[in-house]
């Protein structure tokens, strides 16, 4: 229940990997040791007394993650706060977690302050998860990536740092949940949120290679946001600049998205409902007048 104590001792500490499994160790009834004990206390203490870190991360090592998905409930924006003032911290990685578009956008201002190089790149690859949902709302993976996406238009590539720096910023927001949105509400995101977004990121940060990973793509409809990508490391690619980026979904998948819905209803963090629910729930929130709550968190 201390393993912080640990780190206490270990100044020269350069690398720390965590495998947990988050379902066993976030059930009273079933935890050899709780999740909490790797939360936001634990990290502040790694970055207060490891100043020499290189790399940390912590993987979710159950073998239901893709079906039933359950997060650090104890690491949030605290965590990212502590480890962006370790200069040498080149490699951060977290299994879900309850982080925000508010909280990695201020990591990726003070990881972009540090004077000389470290080396090529600065990385940060997190899942976002555990804000839990209500009938009407869907994962906030959705909306946290829609404010990350909001402040980055707001400040241009001067001011932010991120181009100029010697060690450039890498960064991969993941969707830890398989289940799919509706395909009515993914053409009004995709639409009127998502796409002009990207535009004015990209107008301001022409140096910025921004891209969404998605399933199921079809105009301006998709099943699925896997994973957006912001990268400022300067390199010779033959991959197109491209906003998109398409999986291709095989059948096995799409039957997937079937029984990941079906676990991640009954799990404690947010999931979602197939797609004939969703379509169902934004027409009855258009004519309830419920339609706001979707714009305020999108």
């Amino acid at each position: 229940s201390e393993a912080r104590a640990v780190l206490k001792a270990c100044p020269a500490l350069t690398s720390l990997s965590i495998d947990i499994d988050c379902i066993q160790n976030n059930n009273l009834q079933t935890q050899y040791i709780s999740t909490a004990v790797y939360g936001d206390k634990f990290w502040e203490t790694a970055a207060e007394y490891c100043p020499l870190l290189e790399s940390v991360d912590m993987t979710d090592a159950s073998i239901y993650q893709n079906f039933n998905i359950q997060c650090v409930n104890d690491l949030s924006d605290r965590t990212l706060t502590a480890l962006a003032k370790l200069k040498y911290l080149t490699s951060v990685e977290f299994c879900a977690a309850r982080l925000t578009g508010n909280g990695i956008f201020e990591w990726l201002r003070q990881a972009t302050k540090f004077e000389g190089s470290v080396g090529p790149e600065r990385m940060l690859g997190v899942r976002i998860g555990g804000h839990k949902r209500s009938g009407f709302r869907l994962p906030r993976f959705y909306a946290e990536i829609m404010e990350l996406l909001r402040l980055l238009s707001e400040i241009d590539e001067e001011s932010l740092g991120a181009a100029s720096c010697r060690t450039k910023p890498l960064l991969y927001i993941a969707n830890p949940f398989q289940s799919k949105v509706s395909r009515v509400w993914s053409a009004f995101y995709m639409r009127d949120k998502l796409r002009p977004v990207l535009e004015a990121v990209k107008a301001k940060h022409p140096s910025l290679r921004v891209n969404v990973a998605l399933l199921g793509r079809d105009g301006d409809k998709f099943n699925r946001i896997d994973t957006l990508t912001l990268d400022w490391r300067v390199k010779e690619s033959k991959r197109k600049n491209e906003l998109f980026f398409d999986y291709i979904e095989e059948h096995a998948e799409r039957d997937t998205y079937l029984d990941a819905a079906r676990y991640e209803i009954i799990s404690d963090d947010e999931g979602g409902s197939d797609e004939d629910d969703r379509e169902r729930e934004l027409q009855i929130a258009i004519l309830t007048g419920f339609n706001h709550e979707y714009d305020a968190d999108l």
